[in-house]
């Protein structure tokens, strides 16, 4: 493996964080274009080649893809893999919401294979992870029921958001008014639990809506 590490350190020490230009639920997050035009240039500039194959789903209604990194002198290789659910509704068919999920687990595959930052889109992400970062010293341990029930809240959520594109979001919003009050109250006591949520390019604060 010591080709490919070799070439692999060096990506990384020129990867610049991605910039986030896509529009979500009330924040901006990098898309899969965003992510391949940072990454991609860097690996093939230093001989690494990028597949990404769709792999069968361990379960029904999910989609999996394999991240393949390979060392095109040596042929080492290094792979990892992405799986997330996906459900259909009167907006999207089967296979639109099926290329959603595929097109969320190759974007997320690839930024934690590289490790890859993305920059906030503007000041008020700064703040909020500041303060993310001071009230973690005030957390409740995670035997806190309350934790506990924060951890589940957001589980649910990434499970419900996940699949769904900016506009679908949107529509939960409207539709689960009661999951956006529990969103809320996480928020409120345990803000680095949020974090699980920004990842798929949905963001909450207290002027999102509650119903």
């Amino acid at each position: 493996m010591k080709e490919i590490a070799a070439a692999l350190l060096k990506v990384q020490q020129e990867l610049d964080p991605v910039k986030k230009g896509k529009k979500g639920h009330n924040n901006k997050y990098a898309d899969l274009p965003a992510v391949l035009d940072e990454a991609v240039e860097t690996l093939n500039k230093h001989g690494i080649i990028v597949l990404q194959p769709i792999q069968p789903a361990s379960q029904p209604n999910h989609a999996r893809v394999e991240t393949l990194l390979i060392h095109a002198e040596s042929g080492q290789q290094i792979n990892g893999f992405a799986e997330v659910p996906w459900r259909s509704d009167n907006k999207m068919n089967d296979a639109q919401s099926y290329g959603s999920a595929v097109t969320y687990a190759r974007r997320y595959s690839l930024v934690s294979m590289l490790a890859i930052a993305t920059e906030d889109d503007d000041g008020q992400s700064a703040h909020s992870k500041a303060s993310s970062q001071t009230s973690a010293k005030k957390a409740a341990p995670q035997e806190d029921p309350n934790f506990v029930k924060a951890k589940d809240t957001v589980a649910k959520a990434v499970t419900a958001l996940a699949p769904l594109d900016s506009f679908q979001q949107g529509e939960w919003v409207q539709q689960n008014p009661r999951a956006m009050e529990m969103l809320h109250w996480v928020n409120r006591n345990f803000p680095d639990l949020m974090a699980e949520l920004a990842g798929i390019g949905f963001e909450i604060n207290e002027s999102t809506t509650n119903a």
